[in-house]
């Protein structure tokens, strides 16, 4: 019996495994189905394994078949193959708000020209005839909107820089700067934790038919078992198609002797290494990066409380923009952060959004991210894109307290313009009720009226509440009143 039931388990994690690799390479689930299991028989079961492994055998055959062609499908997993259907197949009006519209901006595609073809789904497709007729529709706009990008001339390369934290940036625009050209968001490929194989295949196939160069950052947090894969799959280009022209590079911040994929990259005797004075000079890298950010203000200060905030809502007020304040702290989800992005893009057109920074659990995610919607205003890290149009501005107020230390982490920001708020501009002091409270009571206490008598709000105007404040302001910092803590509670 513990045999049989081993057995059972086994089916049964196989089935799982099936299934979720179907899932994740786009192929429609199968219906619900009903097995049963008599006298430790479970014949049913053990064939829709069979049935399912081969019809995933099939499905990846069909899969890098369908990506020579249209490399426009790599860009996809999972269940944003049904949010580009439900984009490209909507007769309504093109919505900035819907999933497959920012998916589509990420691949760098124009999701408006695709609406304004009034396709009708057939629901008769087969799911090979459903993906052929995606990378029809996809692969047509690219022609239409893009210039295919002139092939590497150095065939059968792929090169190699290795750095730190800090200069990933600095090492990716160095690389395109190479061959002369700007980095695309969706040609940079983020490795984490989470990265599975069929999403790094898919970036293989992108990285050689698509004819662009693409890059591979971080390999160093993917699996053995993934890095063994890539080495096997190149090779199998090298052997099978000699006219196989490689558009990539990669980035590690690990030594790359430590790294499986390098040295077996290094065996196949196709790896280019650029070492660290080939990079771009420090003069060239600020102005490509002044080059590339739009519309970006950093707003910062010496401590706490000095109105970082109220600077930027009047920004906004000034350029008649709404305002659209996003908090980003703690741990960084990609997929959360673009879902709450996403409920705020009908307003960016006409907004403006302040980014409010605060305590950051991981600097390697808040700058990826921010790399991204800074110089790209598109991210995708997950299963959820977004896109910021340029014309929307964008400011990041930073955590002023001693523990954050952003601007060191993350590049960008050191070269994005700023305003730093060093004192209290008294004069613009407005009198919002947590501010006409904190007057009245200062008054209260000065005039000993507290003891008497409650607190009554408003009965005190700006000139009196700013001598107040400045009374009970010194050394640069404000006394802690009680008044101060019952507004924060």
């Amino acid at each position: 019996m513990i045999k049989i039931f081993i057995e059972f388990v086994d089916i049964i994690e196989n089935i799982l495994n099936t299934l979720t690799s179907l899932y994740i390479s786009g192929h429609p689930i199968v219906s619900d189905r009903l097995f049963t299991c008599e006298k430790n028989q479970f014949n049913e079961l053990i064939d829709f394994n069979k049935e399912q492994q081969e019809i995933l055998l099939s499905w990846e055959n069909t899969l890098c078949e369908k990506y020579k062609i249209y490399p426009e499908l790599t860009y996809f997993s999972c269940e944003q193959f049904d949010m580009i259907e439900d984009f490209i197949y909507n007769e309504h009006e093109c919505d900035v708000e819907e999933y497959g519209y920012h998916l589509l901006k990420y691949s760098g595609l124009q999701p408006d020209l695709i609406r304004q073809l009034n396709l009708v789904n057939e629901e008769e497709f087969t799911a090979e005839e459903r993906f052929e007729h995606i990378g029809k529709i996809l692969s047509h706009q690219r022609r239409l909107t893009n210039e295919i990008c002139e092939k590497n001339r150095i065939n059968k390369k792929i090169f190699l820089i290795e750095t730190n934290e800090n200069e990933i940036l600095k090492a990716i625009l160095s690389l395109y700067h190479r061959f002369k050209s700007l980095p695309k968001v969706n040609q940079l490929f983020f490795c984490t934790n989470q990265t599975n194989w069929m999403e790094i295949r898919a970036f293989i196939y992108r990285s050689i038919y698509s004819q662009e160069f693409h890059l591979l950052i971080r390999p160093e947090l993917l699996s053995i078992s993934i890095q063994d894969q890539i080495i096997h799959l190149i090779k199998q280009f090298l052997e099978n198609q000699s006219q196989c022209i490689f558009h990539l590079g990669i980035i590690t911040t690990v030594p790359s002797l430590n790294l499986q994929l390098i040295d077996g990259l290094k065996y196949l005797q196709i790896l280019q290494i650029i070492h660290e004075q080939d990079l771009m000079e420090h003069a060239e890298f600020t102005t490509t990066i002044s080059n590339l950010i739009k519309q970006c203000t950093i707003v910062t200060s010496r401590i706490t409380g000095l109105g970082k905030s109220h600077t930027i809502r009047e920004e906004c007020a000034k350029s008649k923009r709404e305002y659209i304040k996003f908090p980003i702290n703690g741990e960084i989800q990609p997929d959360l952060i673009a879902k709450r992005l996403l409920r705020e893009a009908g307003k960016f057109q006409n907004g403006a959004i302040h980014f409010d920074i605060g305590m950051i659990d991981n600097y390697r995610q808040i700058n990826d991210l921010m790399n991204c919607l800074v110089l790209f205003r598109c991210f995708c890290f997950g299963q959820i894109a977004i896109s910021i149009p340029i014309e929307t501005p964008i400011y990041i107020e930073l955590d002023c307290s001693s523990h954050s230390n952003l601007i060191e982490h993350v590049t960008l920001f050191q070269h994005i313009s700023s305003i730093f708020i060093n004192d209290i501009d008294w004069m613009k002091l407005v009198l919002t009720e947590p501010v006409q409270f904190v007057g009245c009571y200062l008054k209260a206490i000065k005039d000993k009226s507290i003891i008497e008598k409650d607190i009554i709000p408003g009965n005190i105007n700006v000139i009196e509440c700013i001598r107040l404040f400045q009374e009970y302001f010194f050394n640069n910092k404000f006394v802690l009143f009680n008044c101060l803590c019952r507004i924060a509670l």
